[in-house]
């Protein structure tokens, strides 16, 4: 099977990132998060006034300080606001002393393995075997905070990943910083310095990575077999990954010396599915990779289209195969259960492989399997209700109607 790479030019640049062009951390309200304990003190420094983090409301905690640790990570952390990430939408998150930002479960993993990996959703500023027990501190914290926001926005602007998207208006952040950070086992000879910024309003989400002018000193610890991966990783997704091209070898300490948005050490990304309606195009190179919709509903209908840099202009309304699976692998069947059985015939027009949707059978993740010629490509989208919780009687109803209604068109045609 063949995936495509988000890839970015990346440049040198004069500039560089200094300490002071970081977004701020180690405020006055810091909170002391032991990764052992997994207690929240509502301090700088260990004490007796530890509680779960469920307890610690904003007002006493503004920021969290991981206490010294190796392979630790904070607790499950609830955000405050809703992290769209490709296809899912995330309300919690883990803040990893490797140098990861996790999904669903924390990383303890000291070496990375190479991305896409399967069922693992991570942001990866820094990924190795990072020790704070010698020296180092790893900061966090979310921010509705307008001049933050703006901060983040400023550098945002300046990516050619945000062309379109002039009038992006963000609502929430998360900071999370490694400052000074040593490596296994306890070495403080060498040490790194980085930040990752996770930014969104809701519906479009941008990862910002800073690394320190000359803050990065050490790619691996003594245990680890491959030097460290910084990129991002969406569940396996062929499509939806990142690895920066340095990655898991000695050169990725030379990553604070290129860029992608004019500032060496500094990086940007998207990492949402929402469609850019206002951009103009000159060629499918230009078009990041998209699902649309990325959330349909469970009696949706209607067509999927997969957008991006795969498909070109000389494909256009060439015929495809879409293959509608469901997170175990077995293919998306409509009712009867004879309608959709096979692939379904789709075509290429422009930069788009446009695929008439089944109906889903289940809720949650699936996968949409585009096939062109000998090529495969593939997306991941979310099958939603189609209303509130609350209306979920009517739904049931909308179903069944639905349901009976083409098992009545199905019969029909078979005649």
């Amino acid at each position: 099977m063949i995936g495509v790479v988000v890839v970015l030019l990346l440049t040198h640049s004069v500039s560089s990132i200094p300490i002071s062009d970081f977004l701020p951390f180690n405020g006055p309200k810091v909170c002391l998060f032991d990764t052992v304990t997994m207690l929240v003190h509502k301090s700088n420094v260990i004490g007796s006034d530890g509680v779960s983090i469920y307890e610690v409301t904003r007002r006493d905690c503004e920021e969290f300080r991981l206490t010294p640790n190796n392979d630790g990570s904070s607790p499950n952390f609830s955000i405050g606001f809703t992290f769209p990430f490709f296809a899912r939408r995330f309300r919690n998150l883990y803040v990893n002393t490797n140098g990861v930002i996790s999904f669903i479960e924390p990383v303890p993993q000291f070496s990375p393995d190479p991305f896409p990996l399967s069922d693992r959703y991570l942001i990866s500023p820094y990924w190795a075997d990072v020790d704070i027990r010698g020296i180092g501190e790893v900061f966090f914290k979310e921010s509705t905070d307008p001049s933050l926001l703006a901060q983040a926005n400023d550098i945002i602007q300046s990516a050619t990943v945000a062309r379109g998207l002039s009038r992006f208006n963000p609502r929430w952040m998360l900071i999370a910083t490694w400052d000074n950070v040593g490596y296994f086992s306890t070495h403080t000879d060498m040490t790194n310095t980085f930040q990752a910024l996770l930014v969104t309003d809701g519906r479009h989400s941008f990862v910002v990575f800073n690394y320190l002018d000359d803050g990065i000193s050490w790619t691996r610890g003594d245990a680890s077999q491959v030097d460290a991966q910084v990129g991002f990783n969406f569940g396996g997704d062929l499509l939806r990954f990142n690895v920066f091209n340095t990655s898991r070898t000695a050169a990725i300490a030379d990553i604070e010396e290129m860029s992608n948005t004019g500032s060496s050490g500094q990086y940007v990304y998207r990492v949402d599915n929402a469609v850019i309606r206002s951009i103009t195009i000159t060629g499918c190179d230009e078009l990041p990779i998209l699902v649309d919709p990325d959330t349909p509903s469970i009696i949706n209908g209607g067509v999927m289209t997969l957008t991006g840099p795969s498909f070109n202009t000389t494909s256009s309304h060439e015929k495809i195969t879409c293959v509608f699976t469901d997170d175990d692998g077995d293919v998306t069947e409509g009712i009867p259960r004879q309608l959709f059985t096979r692939p379904i015939q789709g075509i290429i027009v422009y930069c788009k492989a446009i695929c008439p949707m089944p109906l889903f059978r289940k809720l949650g993740p699936h996968n949409l399997t585009v096939m062109l010629n000998d090529t495969k490509f593939v997306g991941q989208f979310e099958v939603g209700w189609p209303c509130a919780l609350e209306f979920l009687h009517i739904c049931a109803v909308l179903m069944q109607m639905t349901y009976k209604m083409h098992v009545s068109s199905y019969s029909t045609h078979a005649e």
